[in-house]
């Protein structure tokens, strides 16, 4: 079974921190915001990628496996026909297939706890399990974390997703968790324009 990682509206993956001020110092497998992903796949990488977009095509996404050791997956927004391809939203993920849904909560935790530790000016916002929005029948399951950074409003958010076993079945959505970098513009964009 091919193993493909849903990311909807806000999921992500681990970030190492490096005496940090802004979400540009954070790096998921050595990749941050404001990047060229260039610098780190091939254009025909980037561009024979599995993409997906929102009714509003001002950005797009692509899933990719990821190169480092952390995650097994990296999601990519790039605005639409930029040749630079400038990261303006990163996430990794991680597979949590045949693991109780306990365990992505305990890892959730220890990264927001290791994020926490390594800033002053942070907001956090845990939320509590709901119905994740892309499975109607009510069993697919979802925990977000969101850190927003108070000077630039910026956020990393962690999920947590467990899929029915009937999603996981007939779609091949596998259990995840996710670390995603968001920049403002991308953020708001995601928020206030992407469904139009």
């Amino acid at each position: 079974m091919k193993k493909i990682l849903v990311i909807i509206f806000l999921s992500f993956y681990f970030i190492i921190p490096s005496q940090a001020d802004d979400i540009r110092d954070f790096q998921i497998e050595g990749m941050s915001i404001g990047d060229s992903a260039l610098n780190y796949y091939t254009k025909d990488e980037l561009s024979n990628a599995l993409k997906s977009y929102y009714p509003n095509k001002k950005f797009y996404l692509i899933d990719i496996v990821s190169k480092g050791t952390t995650y097994e997956n990296i999601q990519f927004a790039f605005k639409q026909n930029d040749k630079n391809f400038k990261i303006y939203n990163i996430s990794g993920g991680i597979f949590f297939d045949n693991k109780p849904f306990g365990d992505c909560l305990k890892k959730q935790k220890e990264i927001s706890k290791k994020i926490n530790a390594t800033f002053d000016n942070l907001k956090i916002k845990e939320g509590s399990i709901y119905n994740h929005p892309g499975d109607k029948t009510g069993k697919s399951k979802k925990k977000d974390i969101e850190i927003t950074f108070s000077k630039t409003s910026e956020i990393i958010v962690i999920d947590c997703v467990d899929w029915s076993k009937k999603i996981t079945k007939e779609k091949q959505w596998i259990d995840n968790l996710g670390v995603g970098l968001y920049s403002k513009e991308y953020e708001n964009w995601l928020r206030y324009e992407a469904f139009k």
